[in-house]
């Protein structure tokens, strides 16, 4: 019984070994996709900050050029609010 208890344990010892090998391997893995995407995120986002940037570039022209903040706001579907923040960023810097 003593023998059968034992073979049964150490059975089961194996068996959590190299389910948490496997959990690791996968772990390592995703470990991987994260990183990977990580880096395509800042990437993403370093081209919509420059987009934004040519965007408001492009409504500060209009502006000067005598558009309403209205009709700016209507143009690049933004509010009326938004076109006053960018039309006033240089002031704040």
């Amino acid at each position: 019984m003593d023998n059968e208890i034992e073979k049964i344990n150490a059975e089961l010892a194996d068996l959590q070994l190299k389910m948490q090998e496997a959990m690791n391997k996968k772990l390592a893995v995703h470990e991987k996709i994260l990183a990977s995407q990580g880096l395509e995120l800042a990437d993403l986002q370093k081209r919509v900050a420059a987009l934004e940037a040519y965007r408001d570039a492009a409504i500060k022209a209009d502006l000067l050029n005598g558009m309403k903040g209205k009709d700016a706001a209507l143009k690049y579907g933004l509010s009326q609010g938004r076109i006053s923040q960018i039309k006033n960023s240089d002031k704040k810097q």
